[in-house]
């Protein structure tokens, strides 16, 4: 990826989910890092948690030597949702061999705070009700994902949700493939990367036209 995309790529860290905001803004005012311009992020399945709290990432830079770092855009590709309820897709694909929900369960068991449930927002962000509303300053978002993957549903809603924030969001939704198609099959990464690639010239061109 990062030879056929204009662009570079960080790796972000999964982590354990923070109690709160305040303990989110210190864990991220305690990583700097200097200037690079106009940047688009991708994250991809668990890193979409990073990406959905995009609206407190700037503050990371305010100490930074040059400019801070300005994020236009989010890539987030077959982000990770889960719920208490299970979701028609859920259930559709309980037991699917690349991503069965015992294993999505387990993830969340081991990521959410003692005494939570996956209702936790740092697992449904659909929970978050009013303190969710920050999430419409976002960029200008791309969300992929395929009809295999059992979280389809759960993304359909966060893309309805950043929608309805007034966010820019481009879904692309391929009815084939399943969780993570990507790192199995060269042509669906392909098809991928020309998503991507796409995605990215347009916000490099958004950008230049508002500077």
């Amino acid at each position: 990826m990062a030879i056929q995309l204009p662009a570079l790529i960080v790796s972000v860290e999964h982590r354990l989910a923070l109690e709160s905001a305040s303990q989110r803004l210190m864990m991220m005012q305690s990583k700097r890092c200097t200037g690079l311009g106009n940047t688009p992020r991708r994250a991809s399945s668990m890193a979409k948690r990073t990406a959905a709290q995009a609206p407190a990432l700037p503050s990371m830079f305010s100490d930074a030597a040059d400019e801070p770092l300005k994020i236009v855009g989010l890539i987030m590709h077959h982000p990770f949702f889960g719920g208490l309820q299970r979701t028609e897709s859920e259930m559709r694909l309980f037991n699917n061999p690349r991503f069965p929900m015992s294993v999505s369960d387990l993830i969340w068991d081991l990521a959410l705070p003692v005494g939570s449930d996956r209702d936790h927002g740092y697992c449904n962000p659909l929970k978050l009700g009013e303190s969710c509303h920050g999430i419409g300053l976002l960029g200008r978002c791309l969300v992929t994902t395929c009809g295999g993957d059992p979280l389809i549903d759960r993304q359909t809603e966060f893309v309805k949700m950043l929608d309805g924030e007034g966010v820019n969001v481009l879904a692309q939704f391929d009815e084939e493939g399943y969780h993570l198609v990507e790192l199995y099959e060269p042509d669906k990464a392909q098809a991928l990367l020309v998503i991507i690639k796409d995605f990215i010239f347009q916000l490099l061109a958004q950008s230049k036209e508002g500077s």
